[in-house]
């Protein structure tokens, strides 16, 4: 997704940026890669095909698609998601091969887990390493916005996966039931024998999807605290995706 760099908030190892993202850029990835990224067409073209060959007449196409796509119109946060998704596949080389989607018991429920889940190529000794991300999405005129904070807000989750190996390895499991066969095993294999060899070589994002004035506010105080007792191999980079001002309320309609 094309932008400009607004400003520059490193702190140590902590990459930490916000961009710029034009009407442009922002429709040109909605009906594209993000679409695909919010309809999960991969997993309705193989769930297709199973249910189809059932050959049962009660099968409902309309309303498995709707299903398999989370709802019929989706939401700004779920937009906000498939965003910085989007981002990280197409520019930091992760893939995240099982959308937490699918684990969705009710369309309107959330799943639980950090919001991406998956693997980052490491061009040094082409290998993989594990990847998690967590993004939220804001249009409130605060700096930073209130989903910083709390038990579900940016900074603990961040916190949590920087230094509580409970939960990264509950994230492992979660591959482990998802990748121990089928396409994605030979990456499985990698980033997790780099993991259990050191609990600290793992990939780390944090995603801000705002449609307000750029402000360095957003990501100042998390890049400052989060490179404080950062393990040497962990990398943790945060971007703040500035969208045009006000368009949360109405991008689902780019889409649906």
């Amino acid at each position: 997704m094309n932008g400009t760099e607004n400003y520059n908030v490193d702190n140590g190892d902590v990459l930490a940026r916000g961009w710029i993202h034009s009407q442009a850029d922002l429709e040109s990835a909605l009906k594209s890669q993000v679409k695909d990224i919010l309809s999960d067409s991969t997993g309705q073209v193989v769930a297709m095909g199973v249910l189809s060959s059932l050959g049962t007449s009660q099968f409902d196409e309309k309303l498995i698609r709707k299903i398999m796509s989370g709802t019929s119109t989706h939401s700004s946060k779920r937009v906000g998601e498939a965003l910085g998704e989007h981002f990280l596949v197409s520019e930091r080389n992760c893939e995240f091969p099982f959308p937490m989607s699918r684990d969705q018991r009710n369309p309107n429920a959330s799943a639980a887990g950090a919001d991406l889940v998956g693997f980052q190529s490491d061009s040094v000794d082409n290998s993989w390493k594990l990847a998690f991300g967590e993004v939220k999405t804001s249009s409130e005129n605060k700096y930073p916005p209130s989903v910083t904070y709390g038990d579900t807000g940016l900074k603990a989750q961040l916190e949590g996966l920087r230094d509580q190996e409970l939960i990264k390895t509950a994230l492992v499991v979660y591959l482990t039931h998802k990748c121990t066969t089928g396409p994605h095993k030979a990456k499985f294999k990698s980033a997790v024998a780099r993991y259990f060899k050191d609990k600290g070589d793992i990939s780390i994002f944090g995603i801000m999807v705002r449609d307000v004035a750029p402000n360095q506010n957003d990501l100042l105080a998390r890049a400052s605290s989060l490179s404080v007792g950062l393990p040497p191999k962990t990398t943790i980079e945060l971007r703040a995706m500035y969208l045009p001002q006000n368009c949360l309320a109405t991008i689902t309609s780019l889409i649906n």
